[in-house]
């Protein structure tokens, strides 16, 4: 089977990973037309928002993108949230998570779980 073929059988699943977005700003519309417009027979989005989900996370349930919030308040703790994060990412496997969150965040979930972390 070749890795076209693949693809096609099993969607490539992407997760895209923020603390929150409250507003639907450059960034946020830049996001959004990423995650809404991926070939669904090649790719399977979903949104996961360690805060609140906010007014891209109404768009993208509104354009059939599956969006999870943790809820973390403000107060969290760190590892908290990231337990959290990764018990997700345990429980819903994915080919590739992006985000736009800091370089801190992305060392830190390097850091514990061996794997590399790129920032856009």
């Amino acid at each position: 089977m070749t890795t076209e073929a693949n693809a096609m059988s099993h969607p490539i699943e992407v997760l895209y990973l923020a603390s929150e977005m409250s507003s639907f700003g450059g960034a946020e519309r830049v996001n959004f037309l990423v995650l809404t417009g991926l070939d669904r027979t090649r790719f399977r989005p979903r949104a996961l928002f360690i805060k609140r989900a906010g007014e891209i996370g109404q768009r993208l349930v509104q354009s059939g993108v599956p969006v999870e919030t943790l809820h973390a308040s403000k107060r969290a703790r760190f590892p908290l949230v990231l337990i959290k994060t990764l018990s997700y990412l345990r429980a819903c496997p994915v080919n590739i998570v992006f985000t736009a969150e800091d370089r801190n965040w992305c060392a830190h979930r390097g850091a514990r779980t061996g794997s590399r972390c790129l920032p856009v």
